[in-house]
């Protein structure tokens, strides 16, 4: 009888510990997945709603961007004053142009973040940063799926993916733990390169 309860009281403790392990591959399964989704995509769709915290202004944009996660092109599609302003991305960095002439919006950090480089910045982040976090939370009526990484020394970001699509929906860029950028993603695609070849 004695053997019964201590083999008893043996699983009621081991299950909790199980249960965690699972969730933590449930994790690594996760961030694995969101990772392959942006590093196999040769075409990536974004549109995104972006307030950007200046602390003593604070700015709305509304962006599109259209590439394949390396470089691509950012256009402003909001306020309508600043519509059509593109931002071309590559790894070399990133140029803000409007009819023709290469514009400065300022960095919005120390270390030179400013609003066209969230999404370049966000997509290298879900493709090689560091994690430092995950977790599950609610957006909304949303199950989501959050990870966070450490951008620098100062600057960290997380991002609220869809836990059945894994596409992101919120993602947030804070410099020395003051929010300096909230994206609210209104489309999200990211399509594979075609296995076939011509």
């Amino acid at each position: 009888m004695k053997q019964a309860i201590a083999l008893a009281l043996m699983i009621a403790l081991l299950l909790p510990l199980s249960a965690c392990r699972i969730s933590d591959r449930g994790a690594e399964n996760l961030s694995r997945s969101v990772r392959e989704q942006v590093k196999n995509a040769n075409s990536i769709s974004l549109s995104v709603d972006i307030r950007a915290d200046y602390v003593d202004r604070v700015y709305d944009f509304s962006l599109s961007f259209a590439g394949d996660g390396a470089s691509g092109e950012v256009t402003i599609t909001a306020p309508e004053s600043i519509a059509g302003l593109k931002a071309h991305t590559s790894e070399s960095g990133t140029r803000l142009e409007y009819d023709g002439v290469f514009l400065d919006t300022g960095p919005l950090t120390w270390d030179g973040l400013s609003p066209a480089d969230a999404v370049p910045l966000l997509l290298d982040q879900w493709r090689e940063g560091y994690i430092s976090n995950t977790s599950y939370e609610k957006l909304e009526d949303v199950d989501t799926f959050v990870i966070a990484t450490d951008v620098s020394d100062s600057i960290t970001q997380r991002t609220w993916f869809d836990k059945k699509s894994l596409l992101p929906l919120r993602a947030e860029l804070s410099e020395n733990g003051r929010l300096v950028l909230t994206c609210n993603f209104t489309h999200a695609s990211f399509d594979a390169a075609s296995q076939q070849e011509g």
